[in-house]
């Protein structure tokens, strides 16, 4: 046996087995026939990673030497037996991600040498034992993605010496312990996706200096944040997101210069962004959005060269974009939306060539949109709708073949649209309706003087939603419009001044669900070929009496 691959022995015999290591080696079947009272020189016995099930016996705890078990990544089912209180030396202990359910047994405070222990990501139900607290050299303790309906134990602040602790998805209830400040060795705290309530104290704050992670998301605290964060310099992720914390942002956030990822979205923060933030010249990700933010954008933003994402919206910002926010380069998502910015989307937005996502609608924008947006050649989604927009579409916007999303409704955009928009081969919804939007969607041939029956629009094999409705849109409705895409569901040009006939060439309008003509000068038949949109709910051509 001692020759068998993952099996270390002491000397020769079964008794000698010092160690099973068997990890992802794809093994399966139960625990239950095995002798365990034949490895009595067992110290390691690590089958993680494989596909055991069943319940664990409770044979294991005969194993009175055992310093090291993992049975992390298997389908184990059942309860932790009371007899694993009786493995006093154990020191590491995994049983993450399996189907273990029941309590946390209060025989797991026997095991006073253990120093990691991980239950994450099974059906533990029930509180977290109070027993729990006598692990005093424990330095990880990880029971996460469990039903744990319970407040936090004040025992848990015998830890001394624990570095990591998160009980991020139970039930967790009430407010922490002030126990909890006796953690000063802490650098990972997660207890996030909870009912925990209260406020943070300044003396948790001030005692937890060696913070890297501090995730509170998901929970019901309340009242302000300390002044004291500022404390926390070692700090790289900070997650304060959906609670109900008020007051405002302190400055001393920015003494946070080893940050990288913040996120204080959807809270009541009130006040305007401290200019401190832009000291934090690490952060890739700043989300404060859903907030009751006041005043200007800060131009100190514009010094984080490394931010890849940054969201400001739903919050009660005012004033124009700062030209620093061409400084942005790295950026790959701006959300400034639904705010009372104001002034000109500045030229400098085409810097950032990176960019997925930019979403300014419902501001108070205004001025024409500038040519440089044919720069961001990245670009997926362009929402800047509900605002005050003038001027034509640039046609610069046709660079932008990545788009997939572009919503420039409900300005004051007039003129043609651009022939290039016809490039935008990856585009699923179109909507520029609500602007004064005039001339034709027909082409012109460079040999033909007159308009013959096409579009650039019907270039866009990929659309969804087309919506052009309540512009000035003359001519004939092109015919090729109804075979663009066979993905077509939502097609309005309703209240333009559209004449002439209903195209006749819905073949391919299997996705079609909504149609709209209604408050436009067409005429003739109703056409033949609409038979074939078998999935059309609603159909409106207006009040004109058809053939």
């Amino acid at each position: 046996m001692c020759n068998w691959t993952g099996i270390v022995c002491n000397g020769g015999g079964v008794s000698s087995v010092s160690g099973i290591n068997l990890p992802n080696v794809d093994l399966s079947g139960t625990l239950h026939h095995l002798n365990f009272t034949s490895f009595p020189s067992l110290t390691g016995f690590n089958i993680s990673g494989n596909n055991f099930n069943g319940s664990i016996p409770p044979t294991i705890g005969d194993l009175s030497n055992l310093v090291f078990l993992d049975l992390s990544n298997n389908q184990f089912d059942g309860s932790i037996p009371p007899q694993i209180g009786k493995l006093r030396e154990l020191q590491y202990l995994s049983l993450y991600y399996n189907n273990i359910s029941g309590v946390v047994p209060h025989q797991i405070g026997n095991l006073q040498k253990v120093r990691f222990l991980n239950f994450g990501s099974n059906s533990f139900q029930g509180e977290i034992p109070s027993s729990i607290g006598q692990l005093k050299d424990l330095q990880v303790l990880d029971i996460s993605d469990n039903y744990l309906n319970s407040s936090i134990p004040s025992e848990i602040g015998n830890y001394t010496n624990l570095t990591h602790l998160v009980l991020t998805s139970n039930s967790l209830y009430g407010s922490l312990p002030s126990s909890l400040s006796s953690l000063t060795k802490l650098s990972e705290l997660d207890l996030s996706e909870n009912f925990l309530s209260g406020k943070i104290s300044p003396n948790f704050i001030s005692n937890w200096a060696k913070l890297v992670s501090l995730d509170l998301m998901e929970n019901f605290f309340n009242e302000s944040i300390p002044s004291e964060i500022g404390l926390l310099t070692n700090l790289e992720t900070l997650d304060l997101s959906e609670n109900n914390f008020s007051g405002t942002i302190p400055a001393h956030i920015g003494n946070l210069q080893s940050l990288i990822e913040l996120d204080m979205s959807k809270n009541s923060f009130f006040g305007q962004i401290p200019h401190t933030i832009g000291n934090l010249t690490r952060l890739s990700s700043l989300n404060l959005y859903s907030n009751n933010l006041t005043g200007m954008l800060p131009p100190q933003i514009g010094n984080l060269r490394n931010l890849s994402l940054l969201a400001l919206s739903a919050n009660n910002l005012y004033g124009a974009i700062p030209q620093t926010y061409g400084n942005l380069t790295s950026l790959s998502y701006l959300f400034l939306q639904t705010n009372n910015l104001n002034g000109m989307l500045p030229p400098h937005i085409g810097n950032l060539k990176i960019l997925f996502v930019l979403a300014l609608f419902e501001n108070n924008l205004s001025g024409s949109i500038p040519h440089t947006i044919g720069n961001l050649t990245n670009l997926e989604i362009l929402m800047s709708s509900t605002n005050n927009l003038t001027g034509m579409l640039p046609p610069q916007i046709g660079n932008l073949q990545y788009l997939t999303h572009l919503d420039l409704s409900t300005n004051n955009l007039y003129g043609l649209i651009p022939q290039t928009i016809g490039n935008l081969s990856s585009l699923e919804i179109l909507l520029l309706s609500a602007n004064n939007l005039s001339g034709t969607l027909l082409s012109k041939r460079e040999n033909l003087s007159s308009m013959v029956i096409s579009s650039t629009i019907c270039n866009l094999h990929s659309l969804q939603i087309l919506v052009l409705a309540t512009n000035s849109l003359t001519g004939s409705i092109p015919q090729c419009l109804g075979n663009t895409s066979k993905d077509l569901s939502v097609l309005d040009l309703r209240h333009n001044q559209f004449h002439g006939p209903i195209p006749t060439s819905f073949k391919v309008c299997n996705s079609l669900s909504r149609l709209n003509l209604h408050d436009n000068q067409l005429e003739g038949a109703i056409p033949q070929s609409l038979i074939n949109c078998g999935s059309l709910e609603v159909l409106d051509l207006g009040h004109k009496q058809f053939e």
